[in-house]
């Protein structure tokens, strides 16, 4: 009896990882499916008429002093959403130059993180500075980060790719928030609202885990800023009606009163500094 009783619990504890491994995948496929591309958040931003701003992004001279396995896939998220942005940009001599510079960046924490391979930075750097081909980039930014996820998940480093993603969301955030402070736009405060539904994905994938301090951490300082987005009110308007009497729901409106939205950004910025902080 008591070897069936430890035979199940071993089966039961197995099918358990199982189960958790399953809802990880598939959560983190939720949440790649939602999250705001850089490179569209960044026409976004560029379509509203805002000029290329080099004080927004990461300090190249940062690159240099993360250490941690946490911190160099958080920030290469931070420093390939940068990159995004300065693409955009690419034919203003501003972001031309940054663009190498910032390209030099994602390439040392890809060197720390042992994964320089996966990365083809003659092409990456030709879409950058002189490309408007943004359906190469995507698949170039999607067929990246698959492979990264398989990298870390061989390394046994499976949170490394999450954090990467956060770091790349955090930054996408960052820059979306405080460009519509600068100047009210209805397509990026839209944005604004639907990464409420994406910060929780992000915070149910963490909490996997949540173990790890540096994650635990991450998941603290995403209470807060959750806290802040739940100040977003949203309704539905109803404008059309079918003859059988349902109704069909047209669109989701929400408001975002100013004092909400620099809430949002004062909670998006600790976070932000938090990740680009270099290492002691």
């Amino acid at each position: 009896m008591k070897k069936i009783i430890t035979s199940l619990l071993l089966v039961l504890c197995v099918s358990g990882v199982a189960l958790a491994q399953r809802t990880e995948q598939q959560l983190l496929r939720n949440v790649i499916q939602t999250l705001p591309n850089s490179l569209e958040i960044s026409y976004l931003i560029k379509d509203v008429g805002i000029k290329f701003r080099k004080n927004l992004l990461n300090p190249i001279s940062h690159a240099r002093s993360y250490h941690s396995d946490a911190k160099q896939a958080l920030n290469l998220g931070v420093y390939s959403t940068d990159l995004g942005y300065i693409n955009i940009y690419h034919d203003t001599p501003e972001a031309k130059s940054q663009a190498f510079l910032h390209l030099t960046a994602v390439k040392r924490m890809a060197d720390s993180l042992r994964c320089t391979e996966l990365f083809n930075f003659e092409v990456i750097q030709r879409l950058v500075t002189h490309s408007d081909d943004l359906d190469s980039l995507f698949k170039i930014t999607n067929d990246i980060f698959a492979k990264l996820d398989n990298r870390f998940n061989e390394q046994k480093k499976p949170e490394l790719s999450l954090l990467s993603l956060t770091g790349g969301w955090i930054e996408s955030m960052y820059l979306t928030v405080s460009m519509d402070l600068e100047k009210p736009n209805k397509i990026l405060t839209h944005e604004i609202v639907e990464q409420k539904l994406v910060l929780e994905q992000i915070e149910a994938l963490l909490s996997f885990y949540e173990s790890k301090p540096y994650v635990r951490q991450l998941i603290n300082s995403l209470k807060k800023l959750r806290q802040a987005f739940a100040e977003i009110k949203t309704s539905r308007q109803v404008t059309k009606k079918r003859s059988d009497g349902t109704l069909i729901v047209e669109e989701k409106k929400a408001q975002i009163p100013k004092k909400t939205l620099q809430r949002i950004f004062k909670e998006i910025t600790i976070l932000r500094n938090q990740i680009i902080q270099p290492d002691k």
